[in-house]
């Protein structure tokens, strides 16, 4: 790791640490409650709850700050045994933040992770980092911000953050980093006071790091890339053009590179749909299934029993409309 960062090691709580110096005495203690008990401190923000993890904004009154702090739930037995062999998604993540700090990759700064385990089995763990609180997501600023032509600054804004996705991009992959989650998503975009636009990746459970990324890696981030962000043909090209510029030899022809990610990006897409189909189909946090004698339904757990069989009487008879 990067000698300007330097990290202390403590346990407490039965939790074993590793904190960047000048945090050892707040992150702990108090972020460990508000996340466990995020109902009883209106304060924090959360971001994203699921069965796998929750993320949230944590304001820190007596310095100011806000940090991020992300918990990963362990499932059950089957996260039991995984995390007793492979490292946590906490310990990934936290791994893969320093190693692009370390190549120059900006990154929000990680504050601290943690990991509660019992004979070498995982139980907990946590990941802490300084809060982008600013930032929005590429797919929310291209869509809400890029899009409407009567911006002075649209066409401006438009080359510049694709140019800057495209140098990001080439970056982590001439770095030796598979990202395997590559979103537009799971970009940040800050833009400062003076209208400079950054972009920061986040979310690295899932990164590889490697000595080089072979073509069908560079071309599976792209496409999952490319599926994820609603861009003309000329800005593809123009993306794949800045790419190039620092890709091995095989990306010079735009052209045929253009329909490898195509391909690639169809093949996700399937994929992709079919595993959104089996998620609407089952009980899970979004989604439930109740059936009886004559009917199944499956509906979205936001919508309650009662307007469903509404909906359902009302189209079985279309005069009680």
């Amino acid at each position: 790791m990067n000698k300007s960062r330097s990290y202390e090691a403590i346990r407490k709580n039965e939790i074993d640490w590793l904190v960047l110096s000048g945090y050892a005495r707040t992150i702990p203690e108090e972020l460990v409650e508000k996340v466990r008990r995020v109902a009883s401190y209106p304060e924090c923000r959360i971001i994203r709850e699921n069965n796998v993890r929750i993320s949230m904004f944590v304001p820190q009154p007596e310095t100011g700050e806000v940090i991020f702090a992300k918990r990963y739930k362990c499932r059950g037995l089957k996260d039991i045994v995984k995390y007793f062999f492979v490292p946590s998604k906490a310990l990934s993540e936290w791994k893969i933040m320093n190693a692009f700090l370390d190549r120059g990759i900006p990154v929000a700064r990680p504050l601290a992770y943690g990991e509660k385990r019992k004979g070498g089995c995982l139980l907990d763990s946590y990941l802490f980092t300084e809060a982008l609180a600013t930032a929005v997501t590429l797919r929310d600023f291209y869509e809400q911000s890029l899009i409407p032509n009567g911006s002075p600054h649209h066409d401006l804004n438009k080359s510049t953050v694709i140019k800057k996705l495209a140098d990001l991009v080439s970056s982590i992959h001439a770095e030796g980093f598979f990202y395997r989650d590559l979103h537009a998503g799971n970009v940040l975009v800050v833009e400062s006071d003076d209208e400079t636009l950054s972009l920061y990746p986040v979310d690295f459970h899932k990164a590889w790091h490697l000595r080089r990324i072979p073509d069908f890696m560079r071309i599976r981030d792209l496409a999952q890339l490319k599926n994820s962000l609603a861009v003309s043909p000329a800005d593809q090209l123009r993306f794949l053009n800045a790419y190039a510029l620092d890709a091995p030899r095989s990306f010079t022809h735009l052209k045929q590179s253009a329909r490898r990610i195509e391909k690639k990006a169809e093949q996700l897409w399937r994929v992709h749909l079919k595993s959104r189909t089996k998620r609407c189909l089952v009980n899970s946090t979004e989604f439930a299934v109740k059936k009886d004698l004559t009917q199944s339904m499956y509906f979205r757990k936001t919508y309650s029993e009662d307007l469903l069989a509404d909906v359902l009487r009302r189209y079985g008879n279309p005069s009680s409309s």
